[in-house]
């Protein structure tokens, strides 16, 4: 009762309260689990929590002259790594984790290793022309893609300064979607953008399609 108490009066985002849910039942599990704390035998108060609904939200995307000013306001470091977010439809976490080595710029396919992959699923996309314009301009392509970067969260933090400086309003998972909506304009095989993504057929078809 006093975690349900506890989590309105946060007043954040329905995502943010179940996200301070889900790490309070990740204690209790520990205490229960590890620590013998409460009794395995019985659930826990915080698996007890209500689980907020989360309202829908509309797939943003950046259109043509967004991505042009972003990429101009870009490092050259950084402008590449933001060239592979948009035309390649891969994940920041993804993105941070990627070796050059997974990259084949003859054969002009991304080979995810199943490591790297949020659904830990190998998975192998296209390489784009005007993706491998951009990583050709790299000069050293050894090790880690995003290797100076510590980690995801900084890589996404830093891509974010780069879209509020160049004028453009951040947009929730905007690059992903872009390519993710363009793609599916282009070929409109629901199946073959849902593989090359990472994403399910279903979830491509209720927030991709027409959406371009």
């Amino acid at each position: 009762a006093s975690i349900n108490k506890w989590l309105p009066a946060l007043r954040v985002e329905s995502r943010t309260q179940n996200n301070y849910r889900a790490a309070v039942v990740q204690l209790f599990n520990y205490a229960q689990k590890t620590m013998k704390a409460l009794p395995h035998w019985l659930p826990h108060a915080a698996e007890e929590a209500i689980k907020v609904q989360e309202p829908a939200k509309d797939t943003e995307i950046y259109g043509p002259e967004e991505m042009q000013k972003i990429l101009k306001a870009a490092s050259p470091q950084l402008a590449p790594l933001i060239a592979l977010r948009a035309f390649s439809g891969i994940r920041n976490e993804e993105t941070w984790g990627l070796d050059w080595g997974e990259i084949d710029l003859e054969r002009n396919v991304i080979k995810l290793k199943s490591s790297v992959t949020k659904l830990s699923q190998r998975r192998v996309m296209p390489l784009l022309p005007n993706l491998k314009a951009w990583l050709l301009q790299v000069s050293h392509r050894e090790g880690r893609v995003a290797a100076g970067y510590k980690s995801a969260k900084t890589l996404s933090e830093a891509i974010t300064n780069v879209i509020i400086g160049a004028g453009v309003a951040p947009k929730r998972n905007a690059l992903r979607n872009s390519y993710t909506s363009y793609r599916l304009a282009v070929h409109a095989e629901v199946g073959k953008v849902a593989e090359e993504t990472g994403n399910s057929p279903a979830v491509i078809k209720s927030e991709y399609l027409e959406l371009v």
